[in-house]
């Protein structure tokens, strides 16, 4: 890490694999997520996330935030103070392949929403993001800049943070907690900078510097979007921990490392990363152990 300088951020490579995180689909999960659906492939992952959101309990409630209307579902056990755990949607199927933007950005499978059910939090908020979860009518209205180069632009930031407000004041919650898995981690990254109650930033395989990652995968940069990278040094009071897969080839490690470069004090810092896991695997099976591990472990 001799790209971080003299004050390095603290990295944990976990070492323990099979034993209580799993490297790969046939080892033991540590957890079950309680009425957790398996999602067949020719399921609408819109009824599969409604399925799986009655099942454990949570309540559906999109939100209105001017030009956007976001998808949530929320669960909020201990309402009256504490804190709210916010859980933010990956760019979902942005593009077919490196040359055909997809029609519709809704993600494949819940699994964000699955972190979120999987968190211990008393209250927990998902997020979808812009143009996610539509009715076909509705997703005409949508602009695919919001799902390319646009998907980090101020008004998508300004949304998410008005929904984020709008669930904080409904739970009266008097910190935030912020989670984002890829592209929904450049999200999280830049509310936080927005907010002065944001008491914990987390991020999984998290797009935090999209200049560095479009120029090291020689794809078309964000030029509507805002770049977390530029808010590092802002965020570097905010105690942070970033999870990245070691075999990540969409979002590699150097990503977040590019990222948390920019910071002058990086105490409040912590990179962990996860040797045999990927962009997708193995973050859904493994969260509540490395919740346990990593995160929910001083006060904070």
């Amino acid at each position: 890490m001799g790209c971080l300088g003299d004050n390095p951020v603290p990295v944990l490579t976990e070492q323990i694999l099979g034993s209580t995180l799993v490297a790969g689909a046939r080892a033991l999960v540590p957890f079950v997520l309680a009425g957790t659906l398996a999602l067949a492939a020719c399921t609408d992952v819109r009824v599969e996330s409604d399925k799986l959101a009655d099942a454990n309990g949570w309540q559906r409630t999109d939100f209105s935030t001017g030009p956007f209307t976001l998808r949530g579902y929320e669960h909020f056990s201990r309402p009256g103070g504490g804190d709210l755990a916010v859980y933010i949607e990956s760019d979902g199927l942005s593009w077919i392949d490196r040359h055909t933007l997809s029609s519709d950005p809704t993600p494949l499978e819940p699994m964000v929403l699955s972190l979120a059910i999987a968190d211990p939090s008393a209250n927990r908020l998902y997020l979808g993001r812009p143009c996610q979860f539509l009715n076909a009518q509705a997703l005409q209205a949508c602009s695919p800049r919001y799902w390319s180069s646009a998907r980090f632009a101020p008004e998508v930031i300004a949304a998410i943070d008005t929904a984020v407000d709008q669930a904080k004041r409904r739970s009266d919650a008097h910190r935030v907690l912020l989670f984002g898995y890829s592209g929904g981690g450049a999200i999280a990254a830049l509310v936080a900078a927005r907010r002065s109650d944001v008491a914990l930033l987390v991020t999984i395989a998290g797009t935090l510097d999209h200049i560095r990652w479009t120029t090291d995968d020689d794809v078309s940069p964000l030029t509507g979007s805002l770049n977390p990278a530029d808010e590092a040094l802002r965020l570097q009071a905010v105690r942070q921990v970033h999870f990245v897969g070691a075999k990540d080839d969409a979002v590699p490690p150097a990503v977040v490392e590019s990222y948390i470069a920019r910071m002058i004090d990086r105490s409040r810092t912590t990179l962990v990363r996860l040797p045999g896991f990927g962009h997708e695997c193995c973050w859904k099976e493994n969260w509540r152990t490395l919740l346990a591990r990593y995160v929910y472990t001083d006060p904070f």
